[in-house]
């Protein structure tokens, strides 16, 4: 049972530095949680991304000169009986672009939105790492 718990804590600490290395933009340290062939949706903007590294090369490019405050809580954390496990999260997240974003045409723009992440988990050399990711957002508010 112990050992359970001690499995969660690792995927929440991956999820903790998820947050933390988008919003300080540590690009490396942010693609190395994500399993090779990691699969990254976010339907609402219609964008698909076949692999972690593919996500964090867009991730790069659209948050230059973004000041950005992602959060996730409330985690439900099933640990499969395959070794993987799956999660939903919570999230809420600030976006500041007063430079603009490929989104807003340029333009200075402040989004916030909340959601939710729907992940699965996989083990690689003994470190939890992401092997899906899909934010449905409930909302996003856009302004200038």
């Amino acid at each position: 049972m112990a050992e359970g718990w001690i499995e969660i804590e690792a995927i929440k600490q991956l999820k903790a530095r998820y947050f933390r290395f988008l919003d300080t933009q540590c690009w490396d340290e942010f693609e190395g949680l994500f399993a090779p062939d990691c699969p990254v949706l976010f339907p609402e903007i219609d964008a698909h991304y076949s692999s972690g590294a593919e996500f964090v090369a867009f991730a790069r490019d659209v948050m230059k000169g973004v000041v950005s405050v992602h959060a996730g809580y409330m985690p439900e954390i099933v640990l499969n009986d395959d070794g993987t496990a799956q999660g939903i999260w919570a999230m809420s997240d600030d976006l500041d672009a007063p430079d603009g974003m490929p989104q807003s045409g340029g333009k200075p723009v402040r989004m916030r939105g909340a959601g939710h992440y729907h992940e699965r988990y996989v083990k690689i050399d003994g470190e939890w790492k992401f092997a899906s990711m899909t934010l449905n957002r409930l909302r996003l508010d856009v302004s200038a």
